[in-house]
């Protein structure tokens, strides 16, 4: 039993992916605390059913809308500034909102602007997460690694970050808990950032085409280098832009 639960958090042994890992806890904890702040700030504002359906509908839309490029940003750029970007953006936009409450100048369109921003950001880290896993983790601990954040999520989103919103907001006020919602996805930006997330190796093909990983920042060899081109009697065959028998001819 004990070996079971050990393989089942053998993940958090590797640091990068235990600052993922802490960022991401913290920011799901932001994200059930908002949603609970989002409500009862609708309801400080005079808004009712229609208007609290309209805010929360903001955000499906939001994700929904983003998902795509989201998808694309995580394959095309760095997961890692991908995440931070997303954190970010999702923490200055809860900071404006808990500021604009604060200061009795928020209204219901302002939220829903919010919430709408708040989807976008989700739509980009969710992509970029996924794709950042395995770069941190070896192929047998991607297994435990989903159930993790499997556990993770319905604990902080679903019960820890609602619990923290509904005492924040009784305590003080649901522009405070906006702001604790804020912060939280600092943190998570700060997380990421902290990282040393290793370059992907690049792929190249050997002579008999098959794909091979080498280093990034080694040289591609091409198999026409030397193989029926201008030589210069180098090693190999290879062309005079060549340096050695398994170069780069561009």
């Amino acid at each position: 039993m004990s070996e079971v639960r050990w393989k089942a958090v053998r993940p958090l042994r590797h640091r990068d992916y235990r600052l993922l890992w802490t960022g991401l806890a913290v920011a799901l904890l932001g994200s059930g605390l908002w949603l609970v702040a989002l409500a009862w700030q609708v309801i400080e504002l005079g808004g009712g059913p229609v208007q609290l359906s309209v805010v929360t509908t903001a955000y499906s839309v939001g994700l929904v809308v983003c998902v795509l490029f989201g998808g694309v940003a995580a394959d095309r750029l760095p997961q890692r500034s991908v995440i931070v970007a997303a954190d970010t953006v999702r923490g200055v936009v809860l900071l404006v909102v808990a500021g604009l409450a604060l200061s009795g100048l928020l209204e219901i369109w302002q939220l829903a602007v919010g919430a709408v921003l708040i989807g976008a950001g989700e739509a980009f880290l969710i992509p970029a997460y996924t794709a950042l896993v395995p770069r941190l983790l070896p192929p047998d601990e991607l297994l435990a690694a989903n159930g993790l954040e499997g556990t993770l999520r319905p604990l902080a989103q679903q019960a820890t970050g609602p619990a923290l919103g509904g005492l924040a907001i009784a305590a003080l006020s649901p522009g405070v808990a906006i702001l604790v919602a804020a912060l939280t996805y600092f943190f998570s930006a700060a997380c990421v950032l902290a990282m040393n997330v290793r370059s992907e190796p690049a792929v190249v093909q050997d002579t008999e085409g098959a794909e091979t990983d080498v280093p990034t920042g080694a040289r591609r060899w091409s198999p026409t280098c030397g193989r029926g081109g201008a030589t210069s009697g180098r090693p190999g065959g290879c062309s005079p832009r060549c340096s050695s028998a398994r170069c780069s001819c561009c």
